[in-house]
């Protein structure tokens, strides 16, 4: 029950928000263009994705990753501390 209420808040409320939001800084080159961000969220199909705080050198902290299946039903979360960007979109995580 509490994963159908889960998955119909972020159906309703969530994903239009983290839409939104996505696109408002995916307009930005880069996290070096906008220096610090600070409550991210992205959208990969059906993952999603979001940082608490990232800054121009590439660290990241407090990062959630969840991934959904086609009727967005969650199929996995993972929690990381720390994250590291590295190169051409692509990231490791450390404490997860």
């Amino acid at each position: 029950l509490l994963l159908i209420v889960l998955s119909f808040a972020l159906s309703e409320w969530v994903v239009p928000y983290t839409n939104e939001k996505a696109q408002s800084v995916k307009s930005h080159r880069s996290v070096a263009a906008l220096g610090e961000v600070k409550g991210y969220w992205s959208r990969e199909g059906q993952r999603f994705i979001y940082i608490d705080y990232a800054n121009s050198q590439g660290n990241l902290r407090d990062i959630q990753v969840v991934d959904f299946n086609k009727d967005y039903h969650l199929q996995s979360l993972i929690n990381a501390e720390q994250g590291k960007f590295i190169q051409d979109g692509q990231w490791t995580l450390q404490k997860a």
